[in-house]
């Protein structure tokens, strides 16, 4: 039970960063055609810590596979 309640929380803790990279990348946009250049550099730093949570968060795939525990 405890993994299911776990698995809901990361799934929208990902979903709400997946938001937050998206408006991000709109607010970049209009900074670009804004001609803002500070705005850009620090959004594009954003995004990139935003982008980095989000694949932190994904579940690893191939958890627990290794038939040999001592495999690396």
């Amino acid at each position: 039970m405890k993994t299911r309640k776990h698995n809901t929380f990361r799934r929208l803790a990902r979903a709400g960063v997946q938001f937050a990279a998206v408006l991000l990348a709109l607010y970049i946009l209009a900074a670009v055609a804004a001609l803002n250049v500070p705005a850009v550099l620090l959004a594009i730093l954003a995004e990139n810590a935003l982008l980095g949570i989000y694949y932190k968060l994904e579940a690893p795939r191939h958890a627990d596979t290794a038939e040999n525990p001592r495999c690396i």
